[in-house]
């Protein structure tokens, strides 16, 4: 059963009155660049704070395993 009212995607377009995205409407790619370098800076400075986090938690486990066998000795 075909339920599509037009011969071809260019055709239904047009009939809707085409479309347009952000950066066809702005008329410059500036936007996605500004969001592309922002999405990547935000991604690096997440994986700064996620391993800073962990490399304390770690040093904090090893020095408390360090002082309970350093203790029996």
């Amino acid at each position: 059963m075909d339920t599509f009212m037009y011969d071809s995607l260019d055709e239904a377009v047009e009939a809707a009155g085409g479309y347009s995205t952000w950066v066809e409407a702005s008329g410059t790619n500036e936007i996605s660049v500004i969001l592309s370098l922002l999405a990547i800076a935000v991604s690096v400075i997440s994986m700064l704070l996620i391993t800073m986090r962990e490399d304390s938690k770690l040093n904090q486990a090893a020095d408390r395993l360090a002082d309970k066998y350093n203790g029996e000795g």
